[in-house]
């Protein structure tokens, strides 16, 4: 997924393809992936799944971190 944007439609799973900064802003906004993703299903809910689910905050603000860092390492 590297070139493609982030969309609420993204995987859980995509985010954290990311590494220790996906985890990150995941875990920042109150979702846990855990150690090692115990809960192997929740990886491929969709963030906008995750928010409704009320495991996921500010998708918003997430998408827009997501997609700045997306840009920035393209130029």
């Amino acid at each position: 997924m590297p070139d493609a944007q982030f969309s609420p439609g993204s995987r859980i799973r995509d985010v954290l393809a990311l590494g220790e900064r996906g985890r990150d802003l995941l875990w920042r906004r109150g979702y846990d992936a855990g150690d090692g993703f115990a809960d192997a299903l929740s990886q491929y809910q969709s963030l906008l799944e995750a928010s409704r689910a009320g495991r996921l905050r500010d998708v918003d603000g997430l998408l827009s971190e997501l997609n700045t860092h997306q840009r920035a390492h393209k130029k």
